[in-house]
């Protein structure tokens, strides 16, 4: 079950996205509100995903993005916004945002968007796409399209052009076969947290943290904790 919350200030948008969330049975929307005040640390924590706007009411989305990034960088962030040019969807992808969609784009691409941030990859709805920092713009893509058309999914660090290696495909693929909590349980591991720091982050007792920590190096083919932190340093 996806644990979703949702910030919209604007009432019946707010009303829209509720419905499209409750419309998918493995999608639990567990808090909506009007600002980020109503944000506390305990529900925060309850979250796998947060579906936020750029404009709320005594709180800049940029700000939360920027809060949520150093406090609970464990949590995905998806913004929906009506601002499609170039410097919001930058400045939101720096802060932390695992995905941004124009609300130009039609009411299924926020449902594709939930289920390709929740994988671990970046989205991008169609519009804004090309404005992704890790796009080069003289090839015109470096996205893989999983939405034919509606939205783009970024699973690659590089340009992502066709003729990818066959290690990189493999690579991908072990990625995508891990649960949203074993991509949580990556995350903070990749940041160096002890079991004990990852069970309280996540809410979860530390007998939890070792069976997803077992199940997701062997699915991405390390040994243990501190063999995958290496290949994270040695990546960036």
């Amino acid at each position: 079950m996806l644990r979703i919350g949702l910030i919209e200030d604007h009432h019946l948008v707010r009303a829209g996205f509720r419905a499209l969330i409750q419309s998918e049975p493995d999608f639990l929307l567990i808090h909506e509100a009007s600002s980020a005040q109503s944000l506390t640390p305990e529900i925060l924590r309850g979250m796998d995903i947060l579906v936020l706007d750029l404009n709320m009411p005594k709180h800049d989305g940029f700000e939360l993005l920027a809060q949520l990034k150093g406090q609970h960088s464990a949590l995905f962030k998806l913004v929906v916004s009506m601002h499609d040019e170039e410097v919001y969807v930058r400045k939101a992808i720096q802060l932390g945002a695992n995905g941004y969609i124009s609300k130009n784009a039609a009411p299924e691409v926020l449902l594709l968007g939930l289920r390709t941030i929740a994988l671990g990859h970046c989205f991008l709805s169609e519009d804004v796409a090309r404005f992704h920092p890790s796009v080069d713009k003289s090839r015109g893509s470096g996205t893989a399209d999983t939405s034919r058309g509606s939205g783009t999914a970024n699973t690659s660090r590089g340009s992502g052009t066709a003729n990818t290696s066959r290690g990189r495909v493999s690579a991908e693929a072990r990625i995508a076969s891990l649960t949203l909590r074993e991509h949580q349980v990556k995350v903070l591991i990749e940041q160096g947290k002890i079991p004990k720091e990852i069970a309280s982050r996540l809410n979860i007792n530390v007998k939890t943290v070792y069976v997803h920590t077992k199940s997701l190096l062997e699915k991405l083919g390390f040994s243990s904790p501190n063999q995958l932190r290496c290949a994270t340093s040695a990546r960036v």
